[in-house]
Parts: structure tokens; sequence; C-alpha cells
């Protein structure tokens, strides 16, 4: 087993990683990091088989939402430093992180 959390939170290839940078993902950024430092759906002969469909079907979800509303967060979450469960299978936050949406 990977421990994706570790490569992902690694400063040595993402700087700052406690700051979501969008530019982390874009092509230039990728091809400057080794191989095999970002796996969301795995590597090698055991590839998940739904990544293209997974990624599409979030991509249309994100589009759909964005295109009707407008996200802000709760003012019971600002402020707050983001921390994450442990123990946890999946990368969870702690608390709640609440938002807020509203129909444009």
């Amino acid at each position: 087993m990977i421990p994706l959390t570790g490569l992902y939170w690694d400063p040595e290839f993402y700087p700052n990683p406690e700051q979501f940078n969008p530019e982390n993902f874009s092509p230039e950024k990728i091809a400057s990091r080794p191989e095999g430092t970002y796996l969301p759906f795995g590597d090698g002969p055991r590839l998940c088989i739904g990544m293209r469909f997974g990624v599409l079907q979030s991509k249309l979800a994100l589009i759909l939402l964005i295109k009707d509303f407008r996200f802000t967060l709760e003012e019971s979450s600002k402020g707050k430093p983001l921390e994450f469960a442990r123990g946890m299978f999946l990368t969870s936050p702690k608390d709640p992180v609440m938002m807020k949406a509203t129909k444009m």
C-alpha cells in the first residue's frame, strides 16, 4: 500500500502543501515532478478501470453546479484552520466544512 497522503503533503513535490494551489496540476508542474507522485487512480496494471468515467463524471457535476450556484463558506467555518481526521481511509476533515449555495 502506498501512503498517498504522505506524497501529497510532501513539500518537496508540492510547495506549501496545506494551501490549495490548482497550478500544482498544470501540465508543466506535473511534468516537472517525478513520476508516481500523484496517483489518484493507482498505477500500472492495476490502474482503476473507471478512471476516465470518474474524471468525466466529476467534471460534469462541477460544471453543472458552478453554472447555477455560487458557493461561499458559512461563518462557522471561516477563519478555522483545516485539520484532518486521523485513522480514516479517505482524507476527511476533522470538523465539517459548512458551505452555503446560493442560486444565481
